[in-house]
């Protein structure tokens, strides 16, 4: 199964991000998927800028490449690329997988989700992961 990761990228650490979803990737790849990042991807962990206007194209011709969605959901301030990006992919009809952080509430996103995993800690996620 190919798996987009979307997430939270405005207002958030770049370093941190990037080791985060390093480690999402690994725990989805060593299950037998395949893994999409924009942020490694199309980004190439920020080497490579891209145009604002050319952001969703992009991230759309990813999601339409994929199977399913794993929407990593760490913060309480929502992401308004990441909700068009779980818009578009629940319009394609694609799985979604929302992974979130225990206390968050995203009461739409969590009616369109196919699964649902709530996490405590980061670590606690990836143990989650890892028990699938």
């Amino acid at each position: 199964m190919i798996i987009y990761i979307a997430y939270k990228f405005a207002d958030v650490d770049k370093f941190a991000l990037k080791e985060k979803l390093k480690a999402l990737s690994k725990a989805i790849e060593d299950k037998g998927n395949k893994t999409k990042v924009f942020f490694r991807d199309v980004q190439m962990w920020g080497d490579k800028i891209i145009k604002p206007e050319e952001i969703l194209p992009k991230a759309y011709e990813l999601i339409k490449e994929s199977d399913a969605i794993f929407a990593f959901v760490d913060a309480g301030e929502k992401s308004e690329g990441q909700l068009l990006e779980l818009g578009f992919a629940k319009a394609k009809g694609k799985k979604m997988i929302l992974a979130i952080k225990d206390g968050l509430g995203y009461r739409f996103s969590r009616m369109l989700a196919d699964e649902i995993i709530e996490f405590e800690s980061f670590e606690d996620l990836l143990n989650q992961i890892n028990a699938l």
